[in-house]
């Protein structure tokens, strides 16, 4: 991603006061209202290999992960926004497997939430296809509206796997994007 090692801090606030935290582990265990997210240092080289990789890319996938710490850096990034951006790939973005259980940083986020944050960043960011499971599509018209404005279409699956909720399943994934890609 960046020719230099890399660092995340973000400032969260619980309405009352504000706290910075830096570091990937102490990004995904924070809570609060993300007020400010950010690279140390902010404008990192990118590596030639990254950089060659999205060029030459027929397909970009975006996710799963944790919003913040794994997805969101490809953003904040702002030379590999930029090339991200201006690649004539497809553009896949995959969100994330409701679970009680799982707590990261951004739980309790809806998808227009998590979609809105990725756009503060990178406004111009124009995607063909949001991949989510069919348990998040009942409440999320503003999501469904904005992917609309990005350029994109929703694609609403069974991806859960039976074991594990919280993860996604690769055959289910796999014929996702067999559906995707014919």
């Amino acid at each position: 991603m960046a020719l230099e090692p890399l660092d995340i801090q973000a400032t969260f606030s619980d309405g009352l006061a504000s706290r910075q935290v830096r570091g990937q582990v102490e990004v995904a265990e924070a809570r609060g209202v993300v007020e400010d997210l950010q690279l140390i240092p902010s404008n990192p080289k990118i590596t030639p290999e990254a950089n060659e990789a999205i060029k030459s890319a027929d397909w970009i996938t975006i996710g799963p992960g944790s919003w913040l710490s794994s997805v969101m850096p490809h953003f904040l990034h702002r030379d590999q926004a930029r090339v991200i951006q201006s690649s004539k790939a497809k553009k896949i973005l995959i969100f994330n497997l409701p679970d009680k259980n799982i707590r990261d940083e951004y739980y309790g986020k809806t998808l227009e939430e998590h979609l809105k944050l990725l756009l503060q960043h990178a406004p111009n960011f124009n995607f063909d296809y949001a991949l989510i499971d069919t348990s998040l599509t009942d409440s999320e018209n503003g999501f469904y509206e904005l992917v609309e404005k990005s350029g994109g279409q929703v694609l609403a699956r069974d991806l859960k796997d039976s074991q594990q909720t919280y993860r996604h399943n690769k055959e289910k994934l796999v014929s996702a994007f067999s559906h995707i890609l014919s």
